[in-house]
């Protein structure tokens, strides 16, 4: 397979029909969801702080991060299947938890109970946990910081829950005493472009011997996401792109503008669709060449569909393109 990268933009906004040559250029998306009125019990796991001391001492530390980390895959695991039976079996028996709003839920059944009826009313709900910082006070106590995220987002003004967990060791397990939740309003660009959070990272398709590489992150305080369209075949790489995505303000809409490698560029309008986006094109090619196309794409577990229509150039309609599948490296 060969890759025609001098019309890169072109690949953008669905012009050649090959797709490894299309998706070497194009945007991203999540899925939107329907805004739902919750205030979502939340939980989070561990990012280890030790001091070592001793070989044993450190070697202690890194067993009770270790346990708590897998207790904190554990409840997003359970939560993300709706199971408040599990959810709750990660407390103590008299754990103690106070949600964002400041409603206090005492004791293993009451948690369960009270994760139960959230599951009940928000289906589908998941939740993301980002570690800040664990601290182990004594082999049997730690203290936790992070920040949750839901997907999809409650209603309201852009926020994040940031929380401090307390775990203690009994009998031989890591479990939950205490949690405490604290919503925290973020800048209107980073909670529109929270949408797209689960994108920052790298995916990549591979066919015939050549891979497309697409790497994307934060940028400027967490307003943009910047992403590198990466083309390899053998021993040879081409970065062949590289878009911004961020919120504009005067239209009210997340954009995308790309730039092509030999000067050609493109912006594209982010509309919501069914597990994730339809991204309307329009660009020109360096030599002057107008170009237009939708791009269809939907959210997978670590991977997602793109597919290219409408396709354009000059007025002149193009074959729609072929479903192709990127997944997280």
């Amino acid at each position: 397979m060969r890759m025609l990268l001098t019309v890169t933009v072109l690949l953008a906004i669905g012009l050649i029909a090959n797709p490894i040559q299309i998706v070497a250029l194009n945007a991203f998306a999540q899925a939107p969801r329907k805004a739902a009125e919750k205030t979502a019990p939340t939980k989070a796991t561990t990012a280890a702080t030790t001091t070592t001391a001793t070989p044993t001492v450190a070697s202690d530390a890194q067993a009770a991060e270790k346990a708590i980390r897998d207790s904190a895959q554990a409840f997003t695991d359970a939560f993300d299947r709706g199971d408040a039976k599990a959810v709750a079996n990660l407390w103590t028996a008299d754990g103690d938890y106070v949600d964002e709003s400041g409603q206090r839920v005492r004791g293993r059944e009451s948690i369960a109970k009270s994760y139960a009826e959230f599951f009940a009313a928000n289906p589908g709900e998941k939740i993301k946990i980002e570690i800040d910082d664990i601290h182990l006070l004594d082999p049997n106590t730690a203290i936790e910081d992070g920040r949750t995220s839901l997907d999809p987002a409650p209603p309201g003004p852009p926020a994040a829950s940031r929380y401090t967990a307390v775990h203690v060791k009994r009998e031989g397990k890591w479990l939950l005493a205490s949690v405490r939740d604290m919503r925290i309003e973020l800048p209107a660009s980073q909670g529109h472009l929270k949408k797209l959070d689960w994108l920052v990272g790298t995916w990549e398709f591979e066919k015939d011997g050549a891979k497309v590489e697409i790497t994307c992150h934060w940028i400027a305080n967490k307003n943009f996401i910047e992403v590198t369209h990466t083309y390899r075949e053998g021993d040879k790489t081409d970065e062949s792109a590289r878009e911004i995505i961020g919120w504009d303000p005067q239209h009210e809409r997340i954009t995308s503008w790309m730039f092509n490698s030999d000067g050609g560029h493109a912006i594209g309008i982010w509309l919501p669709r069914k597990h994730g986006w339809t991204i309307e094109f329009a660009g020109v090619t360096p030599d002057g060449v107008r170009t237009t196309a939708v791009n269809m794409m939907v959210r997978l577990d670590n991977a997602f569909v793109w597919k290219s229509v409408l396709r354009s150039a000059e007025g002149a309609n193009l074959p729609d393109t072929e479903e192709i599948v990127l997944r997280r490296k």
